[in-house]
């Protein structure tokens, strides 16, 4: 969900696969009803579309729709504030990798870890290809996927569903990518399912670096052929637990337990009548630094995630400020607010930026 027109109504970027229409990325909004606005762009015979990332890449105010595609150029549709997109993927240096590749691109999203301010983009991808981490830098991005120590891990793998949390509330995000392959080979990880793969858990380490854990972060090490993963607090308690789907077979629950290294603090974002503002925003500040990030559902692969935004707070005890950029470009802010609880900013409540 996002609002592309930056008024405050739901808009619905739903990716395709395996088309040869010219008629593409439909956007379906509604306000007491739908309505339908098309982009218009070449689509290649056998392209298919997997995965969509929202996020202002460029800081103007307006929303973008980043598209990965299976074994061809990804999509960077650029939002010009007046109701057009263009495709800006290769110019912006988001369309391949580093070496000039195109990939089978699966779930993605758009995340800080740098806590710069600007949305970097991290996608999976099939085996012998690596999961892939574009850095941006006020615009341009940079395939910086070896940096980040996430390239030898993914090779051997086929990602599908994944996202970026502070699971132990360090103040630093986190990683959890479920894995499942396509195609056969050897060996099989497990001989009663050969498409299985282990899913796999990454610390952040602070410094734009992961380390993977051991056993994906469970206890025994659980082995599948996983699709969809969605990421919220199931139990309000303030630690981000996650749910995911092995294909023919059950849905499950990861409940999060992990030894937390701080507090939390979670905001949900309100339009006046009470609707979550996807699309929102949040820059939280603390005696350790400011953390950036922004309320969405849409990331991840085939899944809808908490609306609501998290952060681990280490050793700091609360925000000292929270600033919102609303989806119609106003600012708010808000704050001190207490850690260890969730908290519901209005859009129209809060005061001041200073500048």
């Amino acid at each position: 969900m996002a609002d592309a027109e930056i008024e405050l109504n739901k808009d619905l970027n739903a990716s395709r696969r395996y088309l040869s229409d010219p008629l593409t990325e439909r956007i379906a909004g509604y306000r007491m009803g739908f309505t339908v606005r098309m982009l218009e762009a070449e689509w290649l015979e056998g392209e298919g579309r997997l995965g969509v990332a929202l996020a202002d890449y460029d800081s103007d105010g307006h929303v973008d729709f980043y598209v990965t595609n299976d074994s061809v150029p990804n999509l960077l549709w650029m939002n010009d504030g007046e109701g057009h997109f263009t495709n800006r993927a290769l110019l912006l240096g988001c369309a391949v990798n580093g070496v000039g590749a195109s990939e089978a691109g699966m779930g993605v999203q758009a995340v800080d870890i740098e806590n710069d301010g600007d949305w970097d983009l991290y996608m999976t991808h099939v085996r012998d290809e690596t999961n892939t981490f574009y850095r941006n830098s006020n615009g341009v991005f940079t395939d910086t996927t070896t940096a980040t120590c996430l390239s030898g891990p993914s090779r051997r793998m086929t990602g599908f569903g994944m996202g970026f949390a502070d699971f132990d509330h360090d103040g630093v995000v986190d990683l959890w990518v479920a894995n499942g392959r396509v195609d056969l080979w050897r060996p099989y990880p497990r001989e009663d399912q050969p498409y299985a793969e282990p899913n796999q858990l990454f610390r952040g380490l602070g410094d734009g670096r992961f380390a993977e854990l051991e056993a994906g972060g469970t206890n025994p090490r659980l082995m599948g052929t996983s699709r969809a993963a969605a990421f919220g607090d199931i139990e309000n308690d303030g630690d981000l637990d996650i749910v995911y789907l092995d294909w023919n077979g059950p849905m499950r629950l990861l409940r999060n337990v992990a030894p937390k290294r701080g507090g939390w603090i979670g905001l949900r974002l309100l339009d006046a009548n009470g609707a979550d503002v996807l699309g929102a925003l949040v820059r939280l500040d603390t005696s350790a630094g400011s953390q950036y990030r922004q309320s969405t559902t849409s990331y991840s692969y085939c899944a809808a995630s908490d609306p609501r935004v998290h952060f681990g707070l280490g050793a700091a005890e609360g925000a000292d400020a929270v600033e919102v950029r609303w989806p119609d470009a106003s600012e708010e802010r808000f704050g001190p607010l207490a850690g260890g609880r969730y908290h519901e900013l209005r859009m129209g409540q809060g005061g001041p930026v200073p500048r």
